[in-house]
């Protein structure tokens, strides 16, 4: 048995930085009441972490955010969204001299940066429109990109797209990241077939890119992809999401060791545990863990030692 951890693991970049200041802001104000704007996707495990840190996590319609940003008490501690907050509210914040961490994912930084430095090119955002990251994309660089709402192929964005007159092979296109993958794949075909010369960033959009690059290049057929995720995902979703439906390989999601350990796993199968940003490094270093050292087992049990006299 050989076990493979593919590289970065651990907790999305995302994920990382809200448990990174979530941890800064508590440690600062121990005794401060603290809240977050706004859910936190995809990490049911940092839900707990915050929640333990006695920080609550303001669910509303983030257009009622403003509302509760001039009504609540002073002395309340705020972390703004980890997928963007819009410059607005900021000054409702400073105006009001509250105390607040930045908690946006430097995912999305990323992209509202790009987005601003190609200003002289055309950018096609490909987003479900109405989530909090393409509105605060959208607000924050002036809607200095075109939309591809994944949500309606009949969109009025969509039309604006095929419609409009503009350098095609200066276009770059880019896509939210944890968009389903499916409907992602079909928009940039769509897309791609009607602007062929135009790019596809997808170092800019998608942060698990160069790790499903190495997960298609190196499984072979007949291995094993071990998915370590909080969330079971359909099989169609993994094999696309990793590039790997023409490839006939094994595949298991687990969330834990205990779960690992349920697996009936033969001693020649080759494991390539990935993970996507949902559990913790320490979970997935004790399924990788177990996996090793039970395949040293396997060869200890198998081999033939010979004993030599010490006299």
């Amino acid at each position: 048995m050989n076990t493979v951890l593919v590289e970065p693991f651990g907790y999305s970049k995302t994920l990382t930085t809200v448990l990174e200041v979530c941890k800064r802001a508590r440690a600062e104000n121990p005794y401060s009441d603290i809240v977050m704007l706004g859910n936190v996707l995809n990490g049911d495990p940092i839900k707990d972490e915050i929640k333990k840190l006695g920080i609550k996590n303001i669910i509303i319609p983030p257009i009622g955010f403003g509302d509760f940003l001039n009504n609540v008490k002073k002395d309340t501690i705020i972390i703004t969204s980890p997928y963007g907050t819009k410059s607005e509210l900021i000054k409702i914040i400073q105006k009001r001299k509250l105390i607040h961490y930045d908690c946006t994912s430097p995912t999305i930084i990323e992209k509202r940066d790009f987005i601003l430095q190609n200003k002289n090119k055309t950018i096609i955002y490909v987003a479900n429109v109405n989530t909090v990251e393409a509105d605060y994309l959208a607000n924050e660089t002036r809607h200095g990109f075109l939309f591809y709402d994944l949500s309606s192929t009949t969109s009025v964005y969509n039309r604006k797209i095929f419609k409009k007159k503009y350098n095609k092979e200066s276009t770059i296109v880019i896509f939210q990241s944890d968009a389903s993958e499916d409907v992602l794949i079909r928009a940039l075909r769509k897309i791609h077939a009607f602007l062929p010369k135009a790019v596809i960033n997808k170092n800019i959009s998608d942060e698990n890119y160069a790790k499903k690059k190495v997960i298609a290049e190196n499984i072979k057929e007949g291995d094993l992809l071990l998915n370590v995720s909080c969330y079971k995902k359909p099989t169609k979703y993994l094999l696309n999401y990793y590039h790997l439906s023409n490839k006939n390989v094994y595949f298991a999601t687990v969330g834990s060791v205990t779960e690992a350990m349920l697996l009936n796993v033969n001693d020649d199968k080759n494991i390539v545990i990935v993970s996507d940003g949902s559990v913790s490094k320490n979970i997935i270093l004790e399924i990788y863990n177990y996996f090793y050292y039970k395949s040293i087992k396997v060869n200890l049990r198998d081999s033939k030692i010979e004993f030599q006299s010490l006299n």
